[in-house]
């Protein structure tokens, strides 16, 4: 059994602090921005068709406005969708993002917008930048989950288990780290069947596109999310008086039912092309 008493200030300069919070964030943005532009070099080096692609100067761009979005629309969801009245009552804490709550469905709406108006601007498909972002943004989520656990957020029910982890902030009690469940299954496992898929197509242009990434990504994501909120200590609500789900639970429903009519109005668009 693990005692986690990390302090959550990483470094302190004077009377300025850094939280581990913050700095497994940033690197979470850094690595996806960084995935992002290795996917495009290759894609473009080994594709025949580049103009597929948008290349590293125009991944720049996107991921300026796309970062902005992403953790404005985040932190928007879990205001709207987990505390409102929290924050209703308390708005200064609104801009305490130190202290942690970012709603991943938030961030994927955000995240749309983006592709959205990026799409558009510069003439590339929807799925094409999708697809760049699931593959990307996984490792950003594994180690997005890795700063709930540093901050001791988002923690398990009670449990028994040998691997059980006592966050010494929020009681004595060992409890599921369902932060790490979701960082390797929401992130990891994610990451690495789109990469075998990666691998199989060949690392081109062609392979980058199709929706199939975005489809993964969207799929592995909603599942593993809805299964991990069994383990989770969040307030499970009941709606008509006849089923008790969590927030996460109906969250995850409504994406894993996007994912397949992405899918739907991909293979559509394509047929009308052809």
């Amino acid at each position: 059994m693990f005692v986690l008493n990390i302090d959550p200030i990483a470094l302190s300069i004077g009377r300025f602090n850094i939280y581990w919070y913050g700095v497994m964030y940033a690197l979470s943005l850094f690595i996806s921005w960084k995935i992002a532009c290795i996917i495009s070099r290759s894609a473009s080096r080994n594709g025949k068709n580049n103009s597929l692609i948008p290349n590293v100067a125009e991944i720049d761009k996107f991921m300026f406005v796309g970062i902005i979005m992403c953790v404005f629309c985040a932190r928007l969801g879990h205001i709207f969708f987990f505390e409102f009245e929290y924050y209703f009552a308390h708005p200064k804490e609104i801009l305490m993002l130190r202290n942690g709550g970012m709603s991943f469905h938030g961030g994927i709406i955000g995240l749309i917008i983006s592709v959205f108006w990026f799409s558009k601007k510069y003439r590339y498909s929807f799925t094409t930048m999708s697809d760049i972002l699931s593959f990307s943004g996984s490792l950003g989520i594994f180690l997005g989950r890795i700063a709930n656990f540093i901050n001791q957020e988002l923690y398990g029910t009670v449990t028994s288990v040998n691997w059980a982890v006592i966050f010494k902030n929020v009681d004595m009690l060992p409890r599921h780290p369902t932060q790490i469940y979701e960082s390797v299954c929401e992130g990891l496992l994610s990451f690495f069947i789109m990469l075998y898929f990666w691998k199989r197509r060949g690392n081109t242009a062609k392979s980058i596109g199709s929706g199939a990434y975005t489809f993964v990504f969207l799929i592995v994501y909603s599942s593993s999310r809805y299964i991990i909120e069994f383990f989770k200590e969040v307030e499970v609500i009941t709606y008509f008086d006849t089923f008790s789900m969590t927030v996460g639970q109906i969250l995850s429903i409504a994406l894993f039912m996007f994912a397949f009519l992405f899918l739907l109005l991909t293979k559509r668009y394509e047929r009308d092309r052809s």
